[in-house]
């Protein structure tokens, strides 16, 4: 009988958690999201999200937060100040129901708060709830009566809580300075698996924060570390700081409002909502951030659908109007989406506010979506009008992705199949691949030859046993102008990148298949171009450069690089041989032999007419041979590599006029020989 009573299921075996605090403190996931440094950063968070509130209202423009080494916090601003004494209508003390009670709070009416971020009634009592201790100092005006007269008089409360309780009474004094609240708590290691919050999330929420209110300054002060966060510019500020290689140079904003109701109901409640987008294109930042009442919508919702139907219908019929797509072309959103950076915010009256979820991942409103896409046509299409220049560097960008997109398709299979091979598999060698005996890539090198007359000299010149050949068929595509997927196209691009066997590094997210680079696959340890000492052979060579920094930079950064010097002239006498690879070489070598007696009517010079054309036997002197040859690695800088990186995008990049203006800074100083 005891067995069954013990194990029995019955009436008395359902329990309940009794208190506020211990709902919160016993299942923390609930209503902080997570019980780790997330979810306890949530809570000053919140506190901070109830002084931007504020200062959204016009009340204050700074918030302090302090962290000190014991994991202590501070959240200081100098608003109104939080209502902390005895409330008539509800018969109970404010203190107690913003910070011992839940869902309590002054924003579930719009007319105290137009449009707020906090509005649950949670946020200040769960963080007390999950504390050790927490002291809250309001210094308030309150509104009294005397002598028939209404006059405000200075408070400052002070009410301490400790384990989630209050702990004494509430202390009032008589206050004649500036208002505001002073929160400070140590969240409780009970409740969290860890209280020490990396400054990271600090700084990452804060920017946020502060971007979106542009008379706001949020400081930060890091267990000793300060930081300043203020965007006067507001969204555009941000972007303009966090965009480098933007396709035009403009921040687009562009806002609006209006009044409505969220479904055609009479009885729908009507109320006013606002709108505003920041926005640009670029080629290195990708991101699109969207707010509402300055809270971060993680999933975005209804604002950020409307914003995307206006844009890509804008930018659609731009593109038709000005015969860039036929009359009934069509642009996808996902065409625009990869360089689109854009932080989008709306408002409405918080209690009317359709957020998804506690945590306030999405917004809802079916208002916000018509606001948001009839301001972003209406706005948009002005500012093409009168920005034609920019509105085509935006299309243009635009149908390039497009190509890659519809390019994707195609070359999907062919780039998957060709990557998978082995080269020394059966029907794995690519044509025109001239393998080595050897697979030990410390040992092996790959020749990169300019065409197939220049592979019959190399091959006949090579030692087979580690030294394999691969020609170009003419000139291979300039690799930081295209797209991935154009590049991928590419058959002697694809065979380069097959027979260098590690992979690419780039991802593409239209060809989501591609194998991953992995360095260990390396199939030589010399990748080595071998292209006519003249320009055309000089190009080829920075075409290919190009080529592997855009795909493989790894293998510059490994010196797994080489560039081979090739003879510009053969210079003969009394049966020897000399190669000079400058015209100062050949001066110098012509010199000597004159020194030595040597009479013009005795040297044979003769000019390399391309690699293709040299004997077998001086490639093997001049080119292949280690013993003799001259290969130069091409070095890439360790540490800040922004110079290489900033000079390889202006000599085979986009910019045109960066370009004109390196090479007028240079050209003077350049020997060019003309024939």
């Amino acid at each position: 009988m005891a067995d069954i009573k013990k194990n029995y299921y019955g009436n008395e075996s359902i329990e309940t958690i009794d208190t506020e605090r211990d709902q919160v403190r016993q299942k923390p996931t609930i209503y902080f999201g997570t019980n780790d440094v997330k979810g306890c950063a949530h809570g000053t968070f919140e506190l901070v999200t109830n002084s931007l509130d504020e200062i959204r209202e016009g009340h204050g423009n700074f918030i302090k937060v302090v962290v000190d080494d014991n994991n202590v916090i501070t959240v200081i601003d100098n608003a109104r100040g939080v209502p902390m004494g005895y409330n008539t209508a509800k018969e109970t003390f404010n203190w107690y129901l913003v910070y011992c009670k839940l869902f309590a709070s002054g924003k579930y009416n719009a007319s105290n708060y137009g449009a707020s971020a906090g509005l649950n009634g949670v946020g200040a009592s769960i963080t007390q709830f999950a504390s050790t201790f927490m002291k809250v100092v309001s210094s308030r005006k309150e509104l009294v009566i005397e002598n028939g007269k209404e006059k405000l008089v200075g408070k400052r409360y002070t009410m301490n809580f400790k384990d989630g309780h209050p702990d004494g009474e509430l202390i009032v004094e008589d206050y004649d300075g500036p208002t505001g609240t002073a929160v400070t708590y140590q969240p409780d290691r009970k409740v969290f698996l860890s209280i020490d919050i990396p400054v990271e999330i600090f700084l990452d929420r804060f920017r946020r924060m502060a971007m979106l209110i542009p008379n706001a300054t949020i400081m930060l002060d890091y267990k000793g570390t300060p930081f300043t966060l203020s965007y006067p510019r507001g969204c555009a500020g941000y972007i303009e700081d966090a965009c480098q290689d933007k396709v035009i140079n403009d921040i687009i904003e562009i806002s609006g409002e209006c009044e409505g109701a969220d479904d055609d109901f009479e009885d729908s409640e009507v109320y006013k909502a606002g709108f505003s987008v920041a926005f640009t294109f670029s080629r290195d930042v990708n991101f699109k951030e969207v707010y509402h009442n300055g809270t971060y919508l993680e999933e975005a919702g209804t604002s950020f659908d409307g914003f995307r139907y206006g844009l890509t219908k804008v930018i659609e019929e731009y593109a038709r109007k000005s015969g860039k797509i036929a009359h009934n072309g069509r642009i996808q959103f996902t065409d625009i989406d990869e360089m689109l950076v854009a932080i989008i915010s709306t408002d409405c009256p918080g209690n009317l506010s359709y957020f998804k979820g506690q945590y306030k991942t999405a917004i809802g409103n079916p208002l916000l979506r018509k606001l948001a896409s009839s301001v972003t046509l209406e706005e948009l299409r002005k500012w093409a009008a009168t920005h034609k220049d920019e509105m085509d560097k935006i299309v243009e960008a635009v149908l390039l992705n497009k190509e890659a997109r519809e390019k994707a398709d195609s070359v999907k299979k062919k780039v998957i199949d060709k990557m998978k091979k082995d080269i020394n598999s059966l029907g794995g060698k690519p044509a025109k691949f001239m393998k080595c005996k050897s697979t030990d890539a410390s040992k092996t090198e790959l020749y990169i030859t300019e065409g197939d007359s220049a592979k019959g000299a190399v091959v006949l010149a090579r030692d087979a046993e580690y030294q394999a050949i691969m020609p170009l068929r003419g000139k291979i595509i300039n690799c930081l102008k295209e797209s991935l997927e154009r590049i991928m196209d590419s058959d002697i691009i694809l065979d380069l990148i097959h027979v260098i066997g590690c992979g690419v590094e780039p991802r593409s997210k239209y060809i989501k298949d591609i194998p991953v680079f992995d360095i260990n696959k390396l199939n030589f340890g010399k990748i080595i171009i071998c292209t006519d000492a003249d320009i055309d052979g000089g190009h080829i060579r920075c075409l290919l450069l190009t080529m592997i920094y855009r795909l493989m930079p790894t293998l510059l950064k490994r010196g797994h690089v080489y560039i081979a010097e090739t003879p510009l002239f053969t210079i003969t006498c009394d049966k020897q041989k000399y190669f000079a690879y400058n015209e100062e070489e050949k001066v110098k070598i012509l010199g000597e032999l004159g020194q030595q007696g040597y009479r013009d009517s005795q040297i044979k010079l003769e000019r390399s007419k391309g690699l293709g054309e040299n004997d077998a036997d001086d490639m093997a002197v001049s080119t292949m041979n280690p013993a003799t040859r001259r290969l130069v690695q091409v070095e890439y800088p360790e540490g800040d590599d922004s110079q290489f990186v900033e000079l390889i995008n202006t000599l085979m990049g986009t910019d045109l006029e960066s370009r004109k203006n390196i090479i007028a800074d240079h050209f003077d100083s350049v020997d060019v020989d003309i024939d």
